[in-house]
């Protein structure tokens, strides 16, 4: 779900990256690395035993623009893409405030009314065989 919503948004996101000054050759780098932050940042906080605050975020308990936990993501997502891509750390945080939030959001639009549960974690970072052990870390917050 999580790659085929990245997919879904390279054009019109990809322009948007332009804007902001990421080179047109490397957008989809940036929406390649943003799948990896989200599914890094679940696989954290579930190792931690810490989801409650990204449940909040798809259980409608927290507006995403005013989490500390994208503020982090956001953070690192942005050192990751001046790092890896050789992009100034301005346009990179630029990037990231834009694109973490946005993503985010689609995500939450697609939780069920019911909230978010542990098959519809696993669809967002597409199956349990991606997932690197988070459905066994999260069993208890389903039962």
């Amino acid at each position: 779900m999580l790659d085929d919503l990245i997919k879904s948004l390279d054009g019109d996101v990809g322009k948007q990256l332009t804007n902001l000054g990421i080179p047109s050759d490397k957008t989809s780098d940036v929406l390649s690395m943003a799948t990896s932050a989200l599914t890094d940042q679940f696989q954290q906080n579930a190792k931690s035993g810490d989801m409650s605050g990204m449940l909040n975020l798809f259980n409608g308990n927290q507006a995403i623009g005013s989490s500390s936990l994208v503020d982090g993501m956001v953070g690192n997502f942005a050192s990751q893409i001046a790092s890896k891509l050789g992009i100034s750390p301005e346009i990179a945080k630029s990037a990231a405030a834009m694109l973490i939030p946005m993503l985010l959001s689609k995500l939450d639009s697609s939780t069920p009314s019911s909230g978010l549960t542990e098959d519809h974690l696993s669809q967002i970072l597409g199956g349990e065989q991606s997932m690197g052990g988070i459905t066994d870390a999260l069993k208890g917050l389903f039962n």
